[in-house]
C-alpha cells in the first residue's frame, strides 16, 4: 500500500484515476518523451515522462489496482515492471495534480477559495491573442 505513516488512507492511490489530460509526444534533449498538460489549466505545471510511461497512463482508469497494472504490463510487454516504479509514477502524478483524488480535491478547493477571495483577477489569456 502506498499510504505513509500518519497519512489518511489513500485508497484512490490504490486504484488511481487519471484526470482528463493531454499527452503530447515530444523530443527532449535528443530523446523521445511525452509531455502531459492539463487542458483545464488547473494543474499548475506540465510534466514530461518517458514514452514507456504511456502504457501505465492508459491503465489509470480507477478500476485497476496497482497489481492489475503490473500484471497488464507484463501480459502486454513480457517484462515485469517493478512495483516501486509504478508507485513512484502514481505518486508523482498525484503530487502534480494529474490524478483524481483527495490531493487534487484539496488543491482545487484552495484554488477556488483563493479565486473567490481575490480583490482582482488577472486576465488568463492576456497577450496571447
Amino acid at each position: 500500500m502506498i499510504s505513509e505513516p500518519g497519512d489518511a488512507h489513500k485508497g484512490w492511490l490504490e486504484r488511481p484515476k487519471l484526470r482528463p489530460i493531454e499527452v503530447i509526444p515530444i523530443q527532449a534533449q535528443g530523446r523521445r518523451a511525452v509531455f502531459l498538460r492539463d487542458p483545464a489549466r488547473i494543474a499548475p505545471q506540465p510534466i514530461t515522462l518517458s514514452p514507456g510511461a504511456v502504457a501505465i497512463l492508459s491503465l489509470l482508469n480507477g478500476d485497476n489496482d496497482l497489481r492489475d497494472i503490473q500484471a497488464a504490463l507484463f501480459r502486454a510487454y513480457g517484462e515485469l515492471v517493478e512495483m516501486d516504479k509504478i508507485k513512484g509514477l502514481v505518486e508523482a502524478l498525484d503530487q502534480t495534480f494529474y490524478l483524481e483524488g483527495e490531493t487534487f480535491g484539496r488543491f482545487l478547493a484552495r484554488e477556488k477559495e483563493a479565486f473567490a477571495a481575490a480583490q482582482s483577477r488577472p486576465a488568463l489569456l492576456a497577450g496571447q491573442a
